[in-house]
Parts: C-alpha cells; structure tokens; sequence
C-alpha cells in the first residue's frame, strides 16, 4: 500500500507541475488604465513576472506611442530575473497640453533571453498599455470580488485530515495515513496555483522530483568526440559547409562551436561559418532558427541540404549523423 500510494504521489507531483507551467515571463501593466489631463504626466510600471525555473535575461522594453504622447524614459532594462520572481520598470507618460481627450494606446514591445540546460531562447512579447486623457481625472471603477473561502479554510481542512489519519494511525488503522498525506500533498498544491503562487508548488516538486529520478545540473565541459566519432569524420572525402548560428547571450553555444571547430580540425573538408543571429536576423529566420518571435540556439546547419540540428544533447551522434557519417 505504501509503494502504491508512493507511486501516485509522485504522478501527482509531476502532474501538478505540469499544469502549472506558465510561460518563462508574463507581463502586466499597474495600473491597468492610466489617466491623466493634457498638459500633465502620470505613473506606469511595467511588471515582468517569472513562472519559470529559469533566469530570464536582458530584459528589454520599449514603445510604440501615438502623437501626443510621449513615454520616459524611452526604453527600459532588467539585466536578469530570478526564477519564481518579479522585476518591474517604472515610466511616466506625458500629454501635449491640446491632445484632446480621449482613449489612447501604447504598445510595448519586450525582447528577454532565457537558457536550459541544452538551449538558449531569445523571445519577443508585446502588451498594450490604455491610456484615457480627460479633463476630470478619474479612476477605475472598483469592482466587487466575489464570495471566496478565507484564506485559512483549506489549510485548516488538511491539518484535520492529518489529525484524523494519524489518530487512525495510532489505532493500528494505517491505510488512511498515505491518502490524507497524498490529499494534503496535492491540496497543497492546488492551493499555491490558485492563490498564483505556482512557484511554491513547481519548487517543491521541482525538489521531489530530482530527489525521485536521480537528476543532476548539466555541466558542459569542453567537448571531446570519441575515438569511433574520429574514425567516422576520416570518412567524409568531399567538401561540406555548416553554418554555425550563435548568440552572445547564448550559455550553450561555445560549446557547440568548440565542438564543430575540433570537426574541422580532424578533417579539413569540414568547413564552418558562425552566424550571430542579432546581427544577421534574416539568415537566422530563413534557416528557422527564428520562428514566431522565438530565437533558437545553438543551431548547426548544413548548407547544402539545409537540415538543422538544435541544442547540445547527445551533439555528437546528431553532428555526425548531420554529416552524414553516422549510425
């Protein structure tokens, strides 16, 4: 009974973690409207979110602004975000004194970079920011919140269910133990999503699951291709060009270039091109390394075909295969 309610603990951890994955970083704007009188200014901030177990990066902000308006500072930056965090920018935005009232629109366009463990990701993301000018400056209408428990009632529930298993635990009654602890677990769970707190509920599980399956922090060390992958490359005899496309925001790309320079060196027909994608978008996008406003990299193509291999996991056999010299 133990093992069985183990196992289902352990399904539940992951499932839970699952369906509280949210993007990398979301973005919201406080408040919600601005309003403001021509000829005067008002606050915004623009809140980054992290629901993530990853460090976003460079996170860049700047606008679109129609006439009569005008935003500073002009564009704003968070150098890094942690994990389960928030990191907000501050601006004003300020009306011409004979822009007529109205409802105006502000875009904002965010470009931020995050890592894995095997690839690195730059992503774009754009939220609208209202902004009603009027003479009378009011505010939002208050809204009313519907009826909810308190805060306390469902922790209270689990501590009676706990009090009640471990009293039938104590009674030689010991099934019910592992099911009020599995409904306490995933109660727990539940709770933080609901209350917006997935980062208590992705953390712990996070923490049992790595305890579960034995998974470690990736470490790259410098590349170094087998004895069979050096038998292989000595096979290549006509001439063929990858096209190495990188980012200096990128963690994992010195790896990947290491690792087709140490190709080269063995056999010379081997030929390679670094491509940075911040400078050279369009090559990038026309290869798919960027796709619907996401960058990809490391990615490794061949030029002549036009294949692309993504990442750092098991590169070897991938490269070789690409090279078409392996298994």
């Amino acid at each position: 009974m133990a093992k069985l309610t183990l196992a289902i603990l352990i399904i539940a951890v992951i499932s839970v973690t699952v369906l509280s994955q949210t993007p990398v970083l979301t973005f919201s704007v406080e408040p919600t409207t601005v309003y403001l009188a021509p000829g005067r200014a008002a606050q915004f901030q623009v809140i980054a979110t992290s629901g993530a177990a990853y460090t976003a990066d460079d996170v860049e902000v700047s606008f679109t602004i129609p006439p009569g308006l005008s935003v500073t500072p002009q564009t704003g930056t968070i150098a890094k975000i942690a994990p389960f965090t928030k990191g907000k920018l501050a601006f004003s935005v300020t009306a011409t004194a004979d822009l007529p009232p109205g409802k105006y629109t502000i875009t904002a366009a965010v470009l931020y970079t995050y890592c894995t463990a095997t690839n690195c990701f730059q992503l774009e993301d754009s939220l609208t920011i209202p902004v009603r000018v009027t003479a009378e400056l009011t505010g939002p209408v208050a809204t009313t919140k519907s009826a909810t428990l308190p805060p306390w009632a469902l922790p209270t529930l689990g501590l009676v269910l706990l009090g009640v298993g471990i009293g039938l635990w104590t009674r030689g009654i010991k099934a019910p133990i592992y099911f009020v602890l599995l409904l306490f677990v995933i109660g727990g769970f539940v709770y933080g999503i609901k209350l917006r707190q997935p980062e208590q509920a992705q953390g712990i599980a996070s923490v049992l699951c790595t305890s579960c399956v034995g998974i470690e922090a990736v470490q790259h060390a410098p590349p170094h291709l087998s004895d069979a992958a050096r038998a292989a490359l000595k096979q290549i005899t006509s001439n063929i060009d990858l096209v190495v496309f990188y980012a200096p925001w990128c963690h994992t790309c010195p790896y990947a270039e290491a690792m087709v320079k140490d190709v080269a060196a063995i056999n010379p027909h081997v030929k390679y091109t670094f491509v940075d994608v911040s400078v050279d978008r369009a090559r990038a996008a026309q290869a798919g390394v960027i796709r619907n406003n996401r960058t990809i990299v490391p990615a490794i193509m061949r030029a002549d075909t036009g294949a692309v291999i993504f990442g750092i996991r098991d590169l070897e056999p991938r490269l070789l295969q690409l090279l078409g010299v392996g298994k």
